[in-house]
């Protein structure tokens, strides 16, 4: 587990809706740092799975003028327990060895450097450097929302972090919800 906590200026407030994905990229490629080309994606919006597994889960909240954002990775084992709704895994039972201080400085390191990215860019390509490591982009996906499932082509991200779903009557966008079991199988 780690914790960052970053003071909101005007900067870092105009993209406060993308930190979930900048977190979540720079886990991707601190893996890929250790072992390149891993099979590991960001699941929207706020996992990263490798091997379309579940290695890591970012939670983030606003406190007073402070992001916090909370990740948790698995190094070295993972909860395989009946109450965990997808497949699970860690670097370690994929083959990735790593020891978790060495992880966490390159993670540190990563996200650093992508906030900084954030900074001096713009929405289009904060996204364009997501969208690679997307799950499910360009494929069908199934969402639920508002305890109803929804289902079309996963598109890409809006320029508010929301997911572009091309249904078979429109184009949807939504800010929040969560990919369902179907799209593990």
């Amino acid at each position: 587990y780690l914790t960052i906590a970053i003071k909101i200026d005007r900067k870092i407030e105009r993209f406060l809706h993308f930190f979930s994905f900048l977190t979540a990229l720079s886990i991707v490629e601190s893996v890929n740092s250790i072992k390149p080309n891993s099979n590991i994606k960001i699941k929207w919006p706020n996992d990263v799975l490798l091997n379309v597994k579940k290695l890591s889960g970012i939670l983030i909240e606003k406190e007073e003028d402070f992001a916090i954002i909370g990740i948790g990775v698995n190094i070295t084992s993972s909860p395989h327990k009946s109450y965990v709704k997808y497949p699970t895994t860690s670097l370690r039972e994929e083959g990735i060895d790593t020891e978790l201080d060495d992880f966490f400085k390159i993670l540190v390191e990563r996200f650093i450097k992508n906030i900084n990215f954030a900074i001096d860019t713009d929405f289009t390509k904060i996204i364009d450097k997501i969208k690679p490591y997307m799950y499910k982009i360009n494929e069908t996906i199934y969402i639920d929302f508002n305890n109803q499932v929804i289902s079309g082509e996963f598109e890409g991200l809006d320029a508010n972090g929301g997911i572009i779903i091309k249904t078979d009557k429109e184009k949807k966008i939504l800010l929040s919800g969560e990919l369902t079991k179907e799209n593990f199988t």
